[in-house]
């Protein structure tokens, strides 16, 4: 079982973890928010704020080895996500466009329109819920 530390600043690193239940655990200043989320083969980047040079990468993050996988994401409040199904979490990422995702005429709420992206993606109503 490991716990990996990112905080601002760290830069990008990378994980390549060997099994146990592991957790990345995000320092003071970053949120659910700030993250995006992306599959590079059989690995998954998580960039901060949108900095291709500012995240972290988890290799084998999508092997059929389930063991080699970081569990979940933790943040500064208490909150987390679990990342063990990566896959619905980046296909709910995807389903916010720039139309709908970054356009406050769109949008009454967007923190809460983000946060029920993330409820989707960990939650086995992805398929049922209409975004």
């Amino acid at each position: 079982n490991d716990i990996y530390q990112y905080n601002l600043g760290d830069g990008f690193d990378t994980i390549s973890d060997t099994g146990g239940t592991d957790k990345i655990v995000f320092g003071e200043g970053i949120s659910q928010n700030n993250l995006s989320f992306e599959r590079i083969e059989n690995n998954l980047k998580i960039s901060i704020n949108g900095d291709e040079i500012k995240g972290i990468m988890i290799n084998n993050q999508f092997n059929a080895d389930s063991s080699k996988r970081v569990e979940m994401l933790e943040f500064n409040d208490g909150s987390t996500i679990n990342i063990t199904n990566a896959d619905q979490l980046i296909q709910a990422m995807n389903s916010f466009d720039a139309e709908t995702s970054s356009s406050m005429d769109t949008l009454s709420n967007p923190i809460e329109n983000i946060s029920d992206m993330y409820n989707i993606a960990s939650g086995s109503d992805l398929i049922n819920k209409t975004i």
